[in-house]
């Protein structure tokens, strides 16, 4: 029965697309498209790392040729509506780049997160140009997150690093330019490490989900946790017009959102992971 509806509506020529364009990027090595995000004039931001070197926009004139550190670096590129290549950038590391993540900012330009394997060899953006910085962690997997930009220029980048271990980031953007980011991390965490707003974050035994917000300008707003004695994790994160945000992962145990607010509220899992979401005001409070 399946098969024969879905022959009628393709027959019918209701699921049928004219392909606009094709694009693609590589080399000889293992290049991965991670993540897009798209901006309201139809032009978009993507995101991901490669190996060896890799040629972005092949054959147009915006044709680039980014050569990686050795393991896997990130990218963050801008495209046109068309598909044309307008620019991109490289994130180097001696280690690995994993998983960026991009949020057009709604001002233009864009905030990448990335996550590395080990923070022991740092991690460089813009290398190669006027605003090159090098950030150096504590020794485990960090995330790091950056804002670059209309024209592909790096504006800043911060560190979030603890000696053991976080998970894969996601960031978002709000109205207001402010630069959201979420993720998990164990022990004792640094966010904005080295900076002078640097806050100090700690679990409550495993992993504790995290969000962590950035003015526009680079400056550490706020950090948030909640833990309890299992793994707990943020997955992913949006801006809400009203300077709130979603914030969705998972839970283990009990976990206690809030504390201190009037709307505290504990979650109990029902067995192993459970899922969350929640929305904390623009000040962090529920």
């Amino acid at each position: 029965m399946c098969h024969l509806v879905t022959h009628e509506v393709a027959r019918k020529g209701c699921c049928r697309g004219t392909q606009a364009w094709l694009k693609t990027a590589g080399g000889i090595g293992d290049d991965f498209g991670y993540s897009l995000s798209v901006v309201s004039d139809g032009t978009f931001d993507l995101a991901g790392c490669f190996s060896n070197s890799c040629t972005f926009g092949p054959g147009e004139p915006g044709q680039t040729v980014l050569a990686s550190d050795g393991g896997l670096d990130g990218f963050v590129g801008h495209y046109g509506a068309d598909g044309a290549l307008d620019w991109v950038r490289r994130v180097g590391s001696p280690s690995h780049v994993l998983a960026p993540n991009v949020a057009a900012a709604p001002a233009g330009g864009l905030a990448l997160g990335l996550t590395l394997q080990s923070g022991t060899g740092g991690v460089t953006f813009a290398p190669g140009e006027g605003n090159e910085t090098t950030l150096l962690g504590q020794g485990g997997r960090d995330n790091a997150v950056a804002r670059y930009a209309a024209d592909g220029s790096l504006l800043w980048a911060r560190l979030e690093s603890s000696p053991s271990e976080e998970t894969y980031v996601r960031v978002a953007v709000d109205a207001w330019g402010s630069i959201l980011v979420a993720a998990g991390f164990s022990g004792e965490m640094k966010v904005a490490l080295g900076q002078a707003d640097e806050m100090t974050l700690t679990s409550a035994g495993m992993f504790d989900a995290y969000v962590s917000r950035y003015a526009a300008g680079g400056a550490l707003i706020a950090a948030w946790r909640v833990g309890s004695s299992g793994d707990d994790y943020a997955r992913d994160v949006t801006a809400l017009p009203d300077g709130s945000f979603l914030v969705t992962g998972s839970l283990n145990d009990s976990v206690t959102f809030g504390a201190g607010d009037p709307n505290e509220t504990t979650l109990v899992s029902g067995g192993g992971f459970d899922i969350f979401v929640a929305r904390p005001n623009a000040d962090g409070g529920f």
